[in-house]
């Protein structure tokens, strides 16, 4: 507005956001009067405000035309105008996220979100408008970053990728570490400002509740509940009419649809449960912060609020200052079955064209029930009211601390408190939010339970300014199923101008299924680091790790090897038989047979159903399925498939030994360049005495090779994977410098063979003596400004390092190789392909080494091939030249009665020759490809 555009647009996600716009507003000199909410007009109403800000937020910008009144989308665009130049600001952005769908989901790709396509439809209607998108968390994956069309990363002329999708192939293929680059990238054009708040000072220490023996009995109890549910829900089928005598649907998508009802109220029940049981802990370890002067900050996302309601719907409202209602999470499972299990007789009617379609069995124009369904349900109902409640993690903490010293901050409009012993209704209106916010950070109320509702837009830091200075301690009780929304609420205590950074304590227990709600967290805080920040290790600041994430490529690969053990009986922990009655998943086809891999159920499934076991099962069952995942990482780690993201180097010594510049951005003078390295790296030997108290630990041996004279230690009863992805036992070979898995029986064959502790550690110590203590690497990165190129760069191995000088210098890139490098060079038209490939040796070793195949003039090409268990280099095509390559020092050999032609893989003076015959044309990258 200070330059003369007296008009503007603010978009939030919810109306109680515009007093903090109009904070951060003030706050940078405007007036708290300059906002306006859109909501001001009514729908199809001409905007009347000559100057200022209008507010409005996602929600009603996608509210569509009325008869002859415009949409709200029309009724901005008319007041802004089409030649509208001024700064449209999308605050919480990520409330756009899908906007253009496509992502794929459990069912398929997903539907564009509608305020999504709303906010893309605005930035098309206004093509001259100044856009700001502003979130801190902007994107939790790729496809999600498609309301920022304005950033410039498809579609245009300069645009790095043609189209979102290339963009999107791009991501996938290259993983996290090049959504790392793509934010540093953006930053560097001056698209992108991001900000990460320190986590200097932030302390991390998480709050384990052990399970006790009732607390088993009660998992396991409820664990057999469901059992005995599913049970009955196939014979209520059966008897409804929804499936024939040998349970087979009438209707696949009406059975599914009770499956769902079922599997949700299973899910969300344990969810309840898994919070409620952490309480009597969580309870304790607020007590003691209490006691030693802080206070305690709780994110949750249920609230019972939903079964509350109901609750009080059926008690007369004059018996609320006295109520005695069950609250607790057994009420969804109540609830599920009065409602959703299935009673309703129906029957199937074939219309002409063979289809059917179920359709309910009326009586005197009323549906009929079947008898025998509710039988069931009413037996079901009677045995699972008896058995134990655990209140929810909410109502635990009113209960145990008092509403005196508890601010809520969650969305209920009322509650059930304990008031002089009794349990009565308490009505909070629509300013209990803020009162509460007040109350704690006056120092009033001492411990705050917030939830999603509660979260946005709010502060429970240790404001300097606030009289509650007390150092925070923040319990993460349920991660929730956003990363963005835990992010979120993690923020909302750690904030800019705080007395004290606080102390983060995500509570967990020992009970393995808890991993299905940190997982798709932990999938996500990688993807949300790189493209928010272009640090991905900014975002979750160590709260979750790696292995925690079971959404991976990876954990996916682990669990179809998981299937294929149940299938061939080698699991220890169950038999497939046992598996598909516990978990209700039908992992065999009609034949008997394991079905094929797309059809076996993901992992979000896998682990929804686990988490429904006993205890003692699931932890059979986790510990074989992490075997599993455990072998396959290190088997991607040592292959270096295992994307790491942005790693650093930090080099003992470092040369610079070649920097070139291959592109200068005309816009903005940022470079690209390639710079080779020298480095030396510390080497980390193992000692002797640290091997032997980890061979001493578990099950190891001290083993040395008769044919190479080199020490291990071996560790047994592993498994691994093959190549086709069957399970088999497995070694662990640990040396000084390294240590790799190789199969039981390919050890048992190998030269190998157990030693007495005594010899194994002179030579152990031997080849520590003699083991040089630095490691020294050349490497090669693409540096600076890669946006513009990297369509050339390879599509695959997108390595992402940052090197470290002793002098402090760093240097940011894409790791490649020298063949990657030269035919960078030769895409950008800085040398031709002939000189790229001009050095017989190093083109030599690159088609051996790497599996790169060259296109050469006159329709030859020149690869590897394997003969006699040996690779060598073969020109293929060449029969019309052979005499003259023979001549060059090529030669023949007759395989299987035909002719082929090779270059002597020790002679690169020979290779040379061949490539200034016919020049390389093309190049096939095989590692790449």
């Amino acid at each position: 507005m200070a330059q003369g555009r007296t008009r503007a647009l603010w978009l939030s996600r919810s109306d109680a956001l515009l007093e903090d716009a109009r904070r951060d507003w003030t706050a940078i000199g405007g007036a708290a009067s300059d906002l306006t909410p859109l909501n001001s007009w009514k729908l199809g109403e001409t905007v009347r405000l000559d100057r200022g800000v209008v507010f409005t937020t996602y929600a009603t910008l996608r509210q569509p035309a009325r008869g002859a009144k415009m949409s709200r989308l029309d009724q901005i665009v008319a007041w802004l105008g089409e030649d509208f130049d001024g700064v449209i600001a999308f605050d919480e952005a990520h409330a756009m996220a899908n906007a253009a769908g496509g992502g794929k989901g459990a069912r398929g790709a997903k539907k564009a979100s509608l305020q999504g396509m709303a906010g893309l439809a605005l930035q098309n209607r206004l093509p001259n408008a100044r856009i700001l998108y502003v979130s801190a968390t902007g994107a939790t994956t790729a496809e999600n970053l498609a309301y920022a069309s304005r950033l410039g990363l498809w579609g245009g002329p300069e645009a790095p990728f043609t189209t979102r999708e290339d963009f999107l192939d791009a991501m996938d293929k290259g993983g996290v570490a090049a959504m790392e680059l793509v934010a540093r990238e953006l930053k560097v054009l001056g698209l992108y400002v991001a900000r990460s708040l320190s986590f200097e000072g932030v302390e991390y220490a998480p709050l384990a509740h052990a399970l006790t023996e009732d607390d088993v009995a009660i998992w396991d109890a409820w664990a057999d509940a469901f059992q005995m549910i599913h049970a009955h829900l196939a014979e209520a089928l059966k008897a409804t009419g929804l499936a024939d005598a040998d349970g087979k649907p009438k209707s696949p998508m009406a059975a599914s649809a009770v499956h769902s009802a079922f599997e949700g109220a299973k899910l969300r029940f344990f969810g309840h449960l898994l919070a409620g049981l952490k309480a009597p802990t969580l309870i304790a370890a607020i007590r003691a912060d209490l006691a030693e002067g802080r206070s305690a900050v709780v994110q949750i996302v249920s609230t019972n609020e939903a079964v509350m309601e109901r609750r009080l719907a059926s008690v007369p409202p004059e018996e609320w200052n006295n109520l005695s209602i069950d609250l607790t999470p057994r009420e969804y499972v109540l609830d599920y079955l009065r409602e959703a299990f299935p009673v309703h007789l129906m029957e199937a009617v074939e219309d002409a064209d063979g289809g059917v379609t179920l359709v309910p069995v009326l009586v005197d124009g009323r549906p009929a029930v079947s008898q025998e369904a509710l039988q069931r349900r009413a037996f079901l109902i009677a045995r699972l009211a008896g058995l134990p409640a655990v209140p929810g993690a909410l109502d635990a903490l009113l209960d145990a601390f008092g509403t005196d010293h508890v601010a809520e901050i969650t969305g209920r409009s009322r509650r059930v408190v304990r008031r002089a012993g009794r349990r009565v209704v308490e009505r909070r209106g629509a300013s209990a939010a803020r009162a509460e916010t007040d109350a704690f950070m006056s120092g009033r109320k001492r411990v705050l339970v917030f939830s999603e509702a509660g979260g946005t837009g709010r502060s429970y830091h240790a404001d300097q300014s606030a009289p509650n200075r007390q150092p925070r301690v923040h319990y993460l009780v349920e991660p929730g199923w956003r990363a963005d929304n835990a992010i979120q609420g993690l923020g909302r205590t750690h904030r800019t101008h705080q007395a004290s950074a606080p102390l983060f304590r995500p509570v967990v227990t020992d009970i393995h299924g808890e991993k299905r709600f940190t997982s798709t967290i932990a999938r996500r805080l990688d993807s949300l680091g790189a493209l928010t920040r272009g640090e991905r290790r900014t975002a979750g600041a160590g709260l979750f790790r790696a292995e925690d994430n079971l959404e991976s490529p990876w954990a996916r690969r682990a669990l179809l090897v998981f299937y294929g053990a149940l299938g061939f009986g080698e699991l220890a922990a169950m038999d497939l038989e046992t598996f598909e009655g516990k978990t209700g998943l039908k992992l065999r086809d009609a034949d008997g047979g394991l079905k094929p891999s797309d059809d076996l159920p993901p992992i979000h499934t896998f682990l929804n159903r686990l988490l429904a076991l006993r205890i003692a099962d699931q932890n059979a069952l986790f510990a074989d399925f992490d075997a599993i995942l455990s072998g396959i990482l290190e088997r991607a780690a040592a292959s270096g498939e295992l994307d790491r993201g942005l790693e650093d180097i930090e080099a003992e010594a470092l040369e610079v030994i070649d920097a070139e510049t291959i592109r200068t951005d005309v816009a903005t003078g940022a470079e690209t360049a390639l710079v080779t390295f020298e480095l030396k790296v510390a080497r980390d030997l193992l000692p002797a005495d640290a091997a032997s108290a980890q061979a001493k630990a578990g099950a190891c041996r001290f083993v040395v090779n008769a044919r190479s004279g080199r020490a291990a230690v071996a560790e047994l009863g592993l498994t691994t994977t093959t190549d086709d992805d069957r399970l088999v036992p497995a070694v662990r070979l640990v040396r000084p410098d390294q240590r790799g898995v190789m199969p039981e029986r390919a050890f048992a064959e190998s030269a190998w063979a157990e030693a007495d502790e005594a010899t194994w550690r002179s030579i152990w110590d031997a080849e520590v003596a003699a083991a040089d203590p630095w490691r020294t690497r050349r490497l090669t990165l693409a540096t600076g400004l890669l946006l513009p190129i990297w369509g050339r760069l390879p599509a695959k191995g997108c390595a992402v390092r940052r090197v470290r000088a002793p002098d402090g210098r760093r240097w940011l890139g894409r790791v490649l190789d020298e063949v990657q490098a030269s035919s960078l060079k030769a895409a950008l038209g800085l040398t031709s392909l002939g000189d790229a490939w001009a050095d017989g040796a190093r083109t030599a070793a690159a088609l051996l080494d790497r599996n790169v195949q060259l296109a050469l003039t006159g329709g030859l090409w020149l690869k590897r091939a394997r003969v006699m268990d040996r690779w060598r280099l073969e020109v293929v095509g060449g029969r019309m030249d052979r005499d003259a390559l023979v001549a060059l020092g090529c030669f023949v050999e007759i395989i299987a009665y035909t002719p082929r032609l090779f270059v002597p893989v020790d002679r690169p003076d020979v290779v040379e020759a061949v490539l200034r015959r016919h020049p390389v044309q093309s190049v096939l990258d095989g590692a790449a490809a």
